[in-house]
């Protein structure tokens, strides 16, 4: 995973909005073109690493395959302490303009945030971080001098060949194909063929352990990269796409992580769907 520290805030010049335990927010001051980003994390998970709200903290953005991570690490020479919230117990870090952030502004989102260490709290900015991930090629936009863009014209149909008889070898291989080929597309959005299959574990297990997520994987990850960490990188990495079709990803404290079953019931019915009903 990768990280680059900032070494020192970019102000804007505007107080922060109310923010709320375990969410983010893109506040936009008035005639200015970069946001700041809020996070309002709970106190009870800053309790964990041992912080409060005379500590301060180092701010880490993820780069490359860890895009969308944010990491704040206890520091007594960190460039951020947070405030109290305006109501309930969280505290709000202000962290001014962050390149991850797109440039508008966005109302408090619920947002995944987890101790990854004694001194580090790890969040997962919600669905929008995904829109400046390097490469990502954007939808074409409507001229409004021109119109919306036209659609493509509707693929010609052609008749089907004939049907081809499978050998027999053929067919005794795919019943061997992985039953967590349904679980590469939920709700719009693609998984990689590790992140199917663990998804597939913790929808069918009351609790996943990391034993169980490694077996389940075990065609899917490098031996190179095979370690007590890659599943905790790829749940990392799930959290918020989970969430943002309605999943959410528990952590079973020494023991594994599991799903609900209200949000089992979620996954059920985006299964179906995908399924084509």
């Amino acid at each position: 995973m990768s990280f680059e520290e900032l070494e020192a805030l970019t102000p804007t010049g505007r107080r922060p909005l109310a923010s709320y335990p375990a969410r983010a927010s893109l506040a936009l001051a008035r005639n200015g073109v970069r946001p700041r980003l809020s996070i309002s994390i709970g106190a009870e998970l800053l309790t964990r690493i041992g912080a409060d709200h005379h500590s301060r903290f180092d701010v880490m953005v993820g780069r490359g395959e860890s895009h969308g991570l944010i990491r704040l690490r206890k520091s007594q020479k960190g460039i951020v302490r947070p405030n109290a919230a305006p109501k309930g117990d969280s505290l709000v870090f202000n962290l001014g303009w962050v390149d991850v952030c797109p440039a508008r502004r966005e109302d408090a989102q619920g947002c995944e945030a987890e101790a990854v260490d004694v001194c580090t709290i790890e969040i997962v900015l919600p669905a929008w971080s995904d829109e400046t991930r390097p490469g990502r090629v954007a939808p074409p936009a409507s001229n409004p001098a021109r119109g919306p863009v036209p659609a493509l014209p509707a693929p010609q149909t052609r008749a089907l060949p004939a049907p081809i008889t499978v050998p027999e070898e053929v067919e005794s291989a795919l019943d061997k194909v992985p039953t967590s080929v349904p679980y590469r597309s939920i709700g719009g959005l693609r998984f990689s063929p590790a992140e199917a299959a663990i998804v597939e574990v913790l929808h069918r297990r009351e609790i996943a352990t990391r034993d169980a997520l490694m077996a389940a994987t075990a065609d899917d990850i490098d031996n190179d990269e095979r370690n007590g960490n890659i599943i905790g990188v790829h749940l990392t990495k799930m959290r918020g796409r989970l969430f943002a079709i309605g999943v959410v990803l528990e952590t079973v404290t020494g023991v594994g992580w599991k799903i609900s079953r209200q949000h089992k019931r979620t996954l059920d019915e985006l299964l179906k769907e995908g399924a084509g009903g």
